[in-house]
């Protein structure tokens, strides 16, 4: 039955007049057509990167009494995004007028730990567009066999971003305006916080080896994270991320390390620079790598090398301090008791 469709197909065509002249070159103008749109970015960004790269502005929904916001992206990681890699969760926060809301987030946790050994926590803050390139190097079998630890991806949602200063200096951006403060309830790196309180109850973490890396949007999240949240994190690493100069006696509480590319119009090397002279007048611990090669590209492996890892996973947080224990007399009878 199929041969003898498809000789009524093939005589159908003679009987046109194309022949196999006709079917070439049909095939010739599909294949430039394809070939065409992988030349399109949103087509290509398809194709090699899992979907993901475009910030895209979603409604919210509502799951089981939970407002859950659309985050920017379906595949942070690109490809990589898939289960056996990153574990999809979501997160649920009760606010203080009763409501709740939730936010996703990936996960990954190393294997075979053996029972009262604690790793350190990577908190990666995905880009504008919800990349999170960072993840992919920190969970590869080189970097994890080194440097094991937890990493932590969690998704802003398409409305919100991940922190912003409450005032600029005014000098940050040159001639350029700065871009306008948004308010508290547009700001995501609370919710995170959030999330990582949550989970150093749950999983075997070094409470004093908690860190926080970034790119672009990610990279000013870094700053917000020091700003407005000092104490929590080790160490932060700030690649092509912008925040207010006035902020830099907060920022000097955190070690910091910012990565900048040569060739970025988006961020450049001045801004960058200024921000370390700020924070270093403030007496903090804060170091610049300068690229030559690279501009505003959250997704080069200059970002990623073993330097950055072995900078930032030899960060630990200072102990809190103890209160002293002093000994006092009780009533008769008793004993010493410790304040």
């Amino acid at each position: 039955m199929n041969n003898q469709a498809e000789n009524k197909a093939e005589n159908k065509i003679e009987n046109k007049g194309g022949g196999k002249g006709e079917i070439v070159l049909i095939c010739a103008i599909v294949g430039f057509v394809a070939m065409l749109s992988m030349l399109l970015p949103p087509v290509r960004n398809f194709v090699f990167h899992g979907g993901g790269g475009t910030a895209v502005t979603l409604p919210t929904v509502v799951s089981d009494a939970i407002i859950v916001e659309t985050p920017r992206s379906q595949f942070p990681m690109g490809q990589y995004t898939v289960p056996s890699i990153f574990k999809k969760m979501r997160f649920t926060i009760e606010a203080n007028d009763g409501s709740r809301r939730g936010i996703f987030y990936y996960w990954y946790a190393p294997k075979g730990l053996p029972a009262g050994v604690k790793l350190p926590l990577v908190v990666v803050l995905h880009d504008k567009a919800g990349l999170a390139s960072g993840a992919i190097y920190l969970r590869s079998n080189a970097v994890q066999k080194e440097f094991p630890s937890f990493l932590l991806i969690p998704q802003a949602p398409a409305n919100k971003v991940w922190a912003s200063p409450k005032k600029f200096l005014g000098q940050e951006f040159g001639a350029v305006p700065p871009p306008p403060v948004q308010p508290e309830e547009l700001q995501s790196m609370a919710d995170v916080i959030s999330l990582v309180a949550r989970l150093t109850e749950a999983a075997a973490i070094d409470e004093n080896r908690i860190y926080i890396i970034g790119c672009d949007e990610g990279g000013s999240g870094v700053y917000g994270a020091a700003a407005h949240f000092p104490g929590i994190f080790a160490a932060g690493v700030a690649m092509g991320g912008t925040w207010s100069f006035l902020d830099a006696p907060k920022l000097a509480k955190t070690p910091l390390l910012l990565l900048q590319g040569a060739t970025d119009t988006v961020v450049t090397p001045e801004y960058t620079r200024n921000m370390k002279q700020y924070i270093k007048n403030a007496n903090g611990p804060v170091f610049i790598g300068e690229f030559p090669n690279i501009g505003h590209d959250c997704e080069s492996p200059g970002y990623y090398s073993h330097a950055v890892w072995k900078w930032l996973f030899a960060q630990k947080r200072p102990a809190p301090e103890q209160p002293p224990q002093q000994a006092v007399q009780v009533p008769s009878g008793g004993a010493p008791v410790a304040q």
